[in-house]
């Protein structure tokens, strides 16, 4: 608990101060998002989306959604300053396509969240999202998203359309229902009931999730922090905030950049040619027969 608001801002801006060159250099041009929060830290969120009015020296990026053409704060160190510094910016989120273009996804994301936020289930249950991902040729980074869980990032060097890529996620997370349904679920409001839930919704132009080492609001301030799979088994999800993560950074530096490296060439191409799995031996297929499709680009087949 911090013991006043002043200490609260400056502790976010040294923060951000010191994350900037590491957000910029993986996420550099994208569109991001922030939330502001009442003094204290505590209450709720105030989203500041799409500008709807430019500034001098702020540059934004025009992506066409669903509700029309809006301008987004395109990242920066500039503009992280402005956010910050001008507007008091708490959290940053965004949707993590490539910095060339908002439409094709750099990092896929899968979320996973409990009430409690217990570390030993959300780590278990990460883990076997993780081997679902791999038996397709893929891993994924692990970040402690402060109290509300775990984010799995999935990186894709050849930027897959944001549709293919979405029904992929989603059907991992459906797989991994099927086979442990006493730990997962995908369905709204139950994660509460001593289960996992897990979603990918948030891949898609304009739907966001928060980046790495973003400040997380609530009067703890958590940091949504990049771990190793060793770490994550040992790391409390609250377990880093903006008063002891300098300490962290003094120790392993930037290490979300560090754990893409190896990461940096898996491609997304991979796994729509083979069919995701054989859909009418497990629950949802209807489902799954309709992400497979979407995955594969091809109609599915019907169940025997």
């Amino acid at each position: 608990m911090l013991d006043t608001v002043p200490s609260a801002h400056r502790l976010i801006s040294d923060h951000y101060a010191r994350v900037a060159p590491m957000l910029v250099r993986t996420f550099a041009g994208i569109p991001f998002v922030y939330a502001t929060f009442p003094p204290s830290q505590n209450g709720d969120a105030k989203w500041h989306g799409p500008r709807t009015h430019a500034r001098d020296g702020v540059k934004t990026i025009a992506v066409a959604t669903h509700s029309g053409t809006h301008a987004y704060l395109e990242l920066s160190e500039a503009n992280l300053a402005y956010a910050v510094d001008r507007c008091h910016a708490v959290e940053l989120h965004s949707w993590t396509p490539c910095g060339d273009s908002p439409y094709r996804a750099r990092f896929g994301r899968i979320l996973l969240s409990a009430e409690p936020a217990e570390n030993a289930m959300l780590a278990e249950g990460a883990s076997i999202v993780r081997d679902l991902l791999r038996a397709h040729g893929l891993d994924a980074i692990a970040l402690i998203a402060g109290a509300s869980g775990v984010a799995l990032y999935v990186p894709f060097a050849d930027a897959p359309p944001y549709a293919p890529m979405r029904a992929f996620l989603d059907a991992i997370c459906l797989q991994a229902v099927a086979q442990h349904p006493q730990r997962f679920t995908t369905q709204p409001n139950t994660h509460a009931a001593g289960r996992i839930h897990l979603h990918a919704s948030s891949n898609a132009v304009g739907r966001f999730s928060a980046l790495p080492y973003s400040v997380r609001g609530g009067a703890a301030m958590h940091v949504c922090a990049p771990v190793t799979w060793e770490e994550l088994f040992e790391t409390p999800v609250d377990a880093f905030t903006v008063e002891n993560f300098p300490e962290r950074l003094d120790a392993v530096g930037d290490l979300f950049a560090q754990l893409l490296e190896p990461l940096a060439s898996q491609t997304f191409e991979a796994v729509q040619r083979p069919a995701l799995m054989a859909a009418p031996t497990i629950p949802f297929a209807p489902r799954m027969l309709r992400l497979r499709s979407a995955i594969c680009m091809e109609p599915p087949n019907p169940p025997q």
